[in-house]
């Protein structure tokens, strides 16, 4: 008898002390509270109303704070004109000059849209663009128009092997410039890709495929090609950014025939309106063979640099 009472007052205190613990730890873990200047509070959250939080502080004990003063989530960006149509996506629209130095010295406008959108299963880019321009010159008659050529381009990354920084990927693409002897290409290509590095600041991928590429103008053919690239996205610090990306793309039947796109963006943001931003950048197209220049437009440079600069507008 003295044996069984020893064993149940043994287990009563260690249910006492154990349910101690429990409730000191119960009682010990507080949440972290942030307010809108960037202070933070450790408490537990009591209560919770539409307008308010009411809190225990070890300190200052029960305290009510309203909730004007929490910081705010971050919003996710609302789909287009109230719908759910690219919600969350980044979404801009530039308008600004642009000037070539490969065919003439010459000046004009250009205007861009871009989009970029990013899931639990797909990572996606949407980009389309359209330069003119004519030669500077003193004389009205003299001016001639330099620069006429337009792109659109969707990528579409396939995120399926989960946190694995594999990944599938595909790649439309249509251009038109008046001065090239394609005149009107269309491209397709997929592959597979690796991200090389990939966080809330820096995300770096690399691609490798296969594909097409359809030409109309005074080429008019179609080759399989192979191709491998690099893109870039740097958010250096809230409100600046930089985009880049270059493509490789080889004939398969002549390895020596290739052509290299590559393009650079940097933004800026003005605080002083919401959304706009100021942005400059390059775009160029390196083809290794082109047909010899056949006046009075084709001009058939290697090398296709045209520099922009103008505002953008995220939306």
């Amino acid at each position: 008898m003295v044996r069984t009472n020893a064993w149940m007052r043994a287990a009563a205190c260690a249910l006492g002390i154990t349910m101690g613990l429990v409730l000191a730890t119960t009682e010990g873990r507080a949440d972290t509270i942030e307010l809108e200047n960037g202070d933070k509070i450790e408490a537990t959250v009591v209560e919770e109303t539409d307008d308010a939080l009411v809190i225990d502080h070890p300190v200052f004990g029960r305290t009510t704070i309203p909730k004007d003063s929490l910081k705010k989530e971050e919003p996710v960006n609302p789909g287009l004109f109230g719908t759910g149509f690219l919600r969350g996506w980044e979404r801009s629209i530039a308008f600004g000059f642009n000037g070539s130095s490969g065919n003439s010295d010459s000046i004009g406008i250009n205007a861009a849209m871009r989009l970029f959108g990013e899931g639990d299963a797909y990572r996606a880019r949407f980009r389309a663009a359209y330069f003119y321009a004519k030669q500077r010159a003193q004389d009205e008659v003299d001016k001639k128009k330099t620069t006429n050529n337009a792109f659109t381009d969707y990528r579409h990354d396939f995120l399926i092997f989960g946190e694995a920084p594999f990944f599938l990927w595909g790649n439309a693409r249509y251009d038109y410039d008046e001065f090239q002897d394609f005149e009107h290409r269309i491209a397709g290509q997929g592959g597979a890709g690796w991200e090389i590095y990939n966080n809330d600041t820096i995300l770096w991928l690399w691609t490798a495929g296969a594909g097409f590429n359809h030409q109309a103008g005074r080429v008019d053919d179609t080759i399989g090609e192979f191709v491998s690239g690099m893109d870039f996205r740097w958010n250096i610090m809230d409100g600046q950014s930089v985009k880049a990306d270059t493509y490789y793309y080889a004939d398969f039947q002549r390895w020596s025939d290739f052509r290299l796109i590559s393009s650079l963006l940097y933004e800026i943001s003005l605080g002083w309106v919401d959304g706009l931003a100021l942005n400059a950048g390059l775009k160029n197209e390196y083809r290794n063979e082109v047909l010899p220049p056949e006046p009075p437009n084709v001009r058939n440079e290697n090398n296709n640099l045209q520099y922009f600069g103008g505002l953008t507008y995220n939306f």
